[in-house]
């Protein structure tokens, strides 16, 4: 299996993923960053793409999956989002919102709250965060309805596993909060701080790729869809 990143590196469990094509899945996998201009011929069976030195290559392939560019759903012109005019960040692909109540930012859209995927907000597009947004918009709405204001230090955390083979998994855990000078929400550090050193604070990767995280991911999923639900 051949996998081209138009990324320079591994966005997410950068450790556990060059590991586990390196080791676990090494001769399966081959991980190739920093590609441009793929293109994808369906009728000869082939793909080429700029490597990262500039060379042309074309592999062939008998399965393709492309990933596009994602977007909002409805955010193409003439959806439901782009009609009622919510998609308004600058390329057009998400809602921009406030943070502190997930209201969105597009003019004449006061009242209209926007969470999960479609937000742009500086979190991961995640199931575990977008069950952190929805805690914090309905804390919002429920204090400007009684005549107050969204609480000034909302923080969120993301989690996620990552099943690695049949029965071994990795995890990636990070605690968000809100930054008011550029109004935004921002990876914190254990002690709060956004800057650890001058750097921008980083998420926690599972040290081990290991049979306790996959167990520990099912009671995880089950815990997030039960809160999700309740």
């Amino acid at each position: 299996m051949l996998v081209l990143d138009e990324n320079l590196a591994i966005q997410a469990e950068r450790h556990t993923f060059e590991l586990a094509f390196s080791t676990l899945h090494a001769g399966v996998i081959e991980y190739v960053p920093g590609v441009s201009h793929i293109v994808i011929d369906p009728t000869t069976r082939r793909v080429s793409y700029v490597d990262p030195v500039g060379g042309t290559q074309v592999v062939p392939a008998r399965v393709v999956n492309p990933i596009v560019p994602h977007r909002a759903n409805g955010s193409v012109a003439g959806g439901w989002l782009a009609r009622a005019g919510l998609n308004n960040s600058a390329d057009g692909r998400w809602a921009n919102v406030d943070v502190l109540s997930y209201e969105s930012t597009a003019p004449g859209a006061l009242g209209i709250h926007v969470i999960g995927d479609a937000a742009s907000c500086d979190m991961p597009k995640a199931g575990h965060v977008a069950n952190q947004e929805a805690k914090i918009c309905a804390d919002a709405i429920l204090r400007l309805l009684a005549g107050g204001q969204p609480f000034a230090r909302p923080v969120a955390n993301s989690a996620c596993y990552s099943p690695i083979t049949a029965t071994t998994a990795s995890w990636l855990t990070a605690v968000y909060q809100y930054d008011a000078t550029e109004r935004k929400m921002k990876v914190a550090s254990n002690g709060g701080q956004t800057l650890v050193n001058g750097m921008p604070a980083a998420a926690t990767e599972s040290s081990s790729i290991d049979g306790d995280n996959f167990e520990n991911m099912s009671i995880w999923f089950r815990t997030l869809m039960a809160d999700t639900s309740a």
